[in-house]
């Protein structure tokens, strides 16, 4: 290596111009003997006497700065077993060594252009940093490519040391670690390459992925049954400042305030038990996330997505006590499905909690009648019609489903039935083909 490159003197050039004190001799010879030693590539002996040099003589620019080439140079030769294996954990003690010796040598340069900003200790220093830095960070690529993943995640933090300020090491690592699940990890390097290029756009967008992935990860551990409702809610409020810091840098991803909301579902419902106000207010806050999906994917752009976020969206105000508004919700998601039983159920439960009990009722019936009983076949249920349903098939043709189901009425089987005509937006209950109650949306 050209920057490495020493120039070895003998005889009497060995000697100091002019002796000064016992320190500055001492300082000068230990730093004569360590060049020497890095010359003939015995590293360990080198690393020794530059590390007395640079403690009798810290200001001197050039014995730091080799102090640190020696530090980089032993600490790849003690790398070699760990990089051909890629077992770290079996070689922990060498590579605990090598990350210290690393970390020194990064500190090293920066105390060698401290003692000496000249053009020429910079470039010098540059140049051999940046050969080791190199070494390092190509030795991740390598590594990673082979899923040598441990190890890559060692080589890429090695570059980090020996240069703080390159921040391809900082994506790099964070790609590794993603890769490797340790999201938390990814997200604490990823905050700190940001403190040095906070402009960084790989590393904004890997933010950005690993925060919700992150936030999905502590939602699905908070609704694992082993889970405690405390630790269930701390859980999601790690979650939630996770889906707010993404919506932050991009505050029209519909995706994320879906999944915001439904991690404050899971929130509200963990907290509900200990404190009914504060879960009330996370319902609200819920519904809030899924109307605004709704305003950013409308049905006309992603009807499934528009459909779901409004099903949410009912939960949420229903739980949050915005009963009127639910009602006016439900109507509007029996365009999209008046075949949805639990629907059909929540729409009886606002009807009920809205002071409208008799359609309460009817709601509740037809909701039975299609998760207690059948779909009854149109042919029977039209060859089958008597008197009041007899006369709807009339008036409104034939119904877009019809259901049936028996219930104990008064210590008799009643057999009831539920037709449902959609494109009319109306629903009626038949005892006997009389007509017992209608609803609409």
């Amino acid at each position: 290596m050209a920057v490495l490159g020493l120039v070895l003197a003998t005889g009497a050039s060995l000697l100091p111009a002019r002796l000064t004190s016992a320190q500055e001799v001492n300082c000068a010879n230990e730093f004569r003997s360590g060049k020497l030693y890095f010359a003939q590539k015995i590293t360990r002996k080198a690393v020794d006497h530059f590390a007395i040099s640079v403690k009798a003589c810290p200001d001197k620019a050039e014995y730091r700065a080799r102090y640190a080439m020696a530090l980089a140079q032993l600490g790849e030769e003690k790398l070699k077993i760990v990089e051909d294996t890629g077992d770290v954990a079996g070689s922990k003690a060498d590579v605990d060594s090598v990350l210290d010796m690393y970390k020194l040598a990064g500190s090293e340069f920066d105390a060698s252009l401290k003692a000496d900003p000249s053009k020429q200790n910079v470039k010098f220093v540059k140049e051999n940093r940046k050969h080791f830095w190199v070494a390092r960070y190509n030795e991740g690529i390598k590594l990673s490519k082979e899923e040598k993943n441990d190890a890559a995640v060692v080589e890429f933090k090695l570059a980090r040391s020996i240069d703080p300020t390159e921040i391809k090491p900082y994506e790099q690592g964070a790609f590794v670690l993603i890769n490797q699940g340790n999201k938390s990890e990814a997200a604490a390097l990823i905050s700190e390459g940001l403190a040095i290029a906070p402009n960084d756009t790989t590393l904004l967008k890997l933010r950005e992925q690993v925060g919700a992935s992150e936030a999905r990860d502590l939602v699905k551990k908070a609704e694992e049954p082993t889970t405690t409702p405390e630790e269930a809610a701390q859980l999601c409020a790690r979650a939630d400042s996770l889906y707010t810091a993404k919506l932050k840098t991009d505050e029209k991803d519909s995706n994320t305030y879906f999944d915001r909301g439904l991690s404050r579902l899971t929130w509200a419902a963990a907290v509900a038990s200990k404190d009914s106000v504060q879960s009330v207010a996370i319902y609200g806050k819920a519904a809030e996330d899924f109307h605004k999906a709704r305003e950013l994917v409308p049905a006309s752009t992603d009807t499934a997505f528009y459909q779901s976020s409004l099903y949410n969206d009912i939960q949420a105000s229903m739980n949050a006590g915005n009963v009127s508004k639910a009602v006016d919700m439900v109507k509007e998601y029996m365009n999209y499905d008046c075949k949805d039983g639990g629907m059909w159920k929540t729409y009886a439960q606002a009807l009920y909690l809205n002071k409208d009990q008799q359609k309460g009722a009817v709601a509740l019936i037809i909701s039975n009648s299609m998760s207690k009983g059948s779909e009854v076949p149109m042919a029977d249920a039209v060859k089958n019609a008597k008197e009041d349903a007899q006369k709807a098939l009339s008036d409104r043709g034939n119904p877009t489903a019809a259901y049936a189901y028996t219930e104990d009425m008064g210590g008799k089987s009643m057999s009831i039935e539920s037709w449902i005509w959609c494109n009319k937006k109306k629903a009626n209950v038949y005892y006997l083909g009389k007509d017992n109650g209608e609803v609409s949306w």
